[in-house]
């Protein structure tokens, strides 16, 4: 197992995870190599192999509980092989770093963001020797629309693209892991949708939450009214010493608590009572 201990992010798409992300990234290392959504890309892709070998993705998501362990340890054997190889991980680390020899065994305060970590989580505490996990939770509700908002915008991306003519369009196989080149999501189609989603994502983290010892649950809502005395939560829990914390909170955007109040919605209401008493 890898010695050095990362701190994992999670927690359901659009439930404030970017926004953490954000903030740790001036005290942690999350990659040189991130998405707009303050994603390594390079643990991004290992997370969407792994669903993939489950015969699911992020929006169809599985518990990893259903492989026998024989299956399980061929995966284990071939993320240590990735993460132990010297170029492979030059997306996370950056050419500077793998110059000078980072490795995931020296690394300092490091980890890395992906919701879907939710799921995958099993299989990394069989990678590091001990690491801190840090769950963000937000109104039910509010994730619903921000991730039906988003599909929207992913939606009308697809419709464009696939107008569009190209010459490395007309060479990539359209099949690929990643949806050949889709954006949008084929499975949310209105906000129960998304609350099934919620749920899953959810029910996995309750279960996660039993299962290892440092684990740090975020109140999206209280981070947002509440912005010195979570982070400070936050830092501790990280071991993280900061004396710029009034410029953090400056990153916090407290306009985006509970915008579903301001909103006439049609939803489910047996979806939103059915979710765990822990998450409302």
């Amino acid at each position: 197992m890898l010695k050095s201990k990362p701190i994992i992010i999670t927690g359901m798409h659009r439930s404030g995870t970017s926004l953490l992300a954000e903030i740790l990234s001036k005290y942690i290392f999350i990659g040189s190599n991130l998405d707009v959504n303050n994603e390594s890309i390079y643990f991004q892709r290992i997370n969407r192999w792994l669903l993939s070998c489950n015969s699911c993705s992020w929006d169809n998501p599985i518990s990893f509980k259903s492989i026998n362990e024989h299956e399980l340890n061929i995966l284990i054997k071939k993320l240590n092989t990735n993460l132990n190889k010297k170029i492979s991980p030059i997306m996370f680390f950056g050419i500077k770093n793998t110059i000078y020899n980072k490795n995931f065994n020296n690394l300092g305060l490091w980890g890395w963001k992906d919701p879907v970590n939710v799921f995958t989580l099993d299989l990394w505490s069989r990678i590091f020797k001990d690491f801190k996990v840090i769950n963000v939770i937000r109104n039910p509700l509010d994730v619903s629309l921000s991730l039906l908002n988003r599909q929207i915008v992913l939606s009308n991306l697809d419709k464009k693209k696939s107008t569009q003519n190209n010459f490395l369009s007309s060479i990539v196989p359209l099949l690929s892991i990643n949806k050949g080149g889709m954006y949008s999501s084929f499975k949310i189609n209105n906000i129960n949708d998304c609350l099934k989603l919620y749920a899953k994502y959810y029910d996995q983290i309750i279960a996660n939450n039993s299962l290892y010892d440092h684990v740090l649950n975020v109140r999206y809502e209280k981070l947002l009214m509440n912005q010195e005395q979570e982070l400070k939560i936050i830092y501790e829990f990280c071991n993280i010493n900061s004396s710029s914390i009034n410029n953090d909170i400056k990153t916090i955007n407290t306009s985006m608590i509970n915008k579903y109040n301001y909103l006439d919605i049609d939803y489910d209401s047996k979806l939103l009572n059915g979710l765990p008493n822990q998450i409302k």
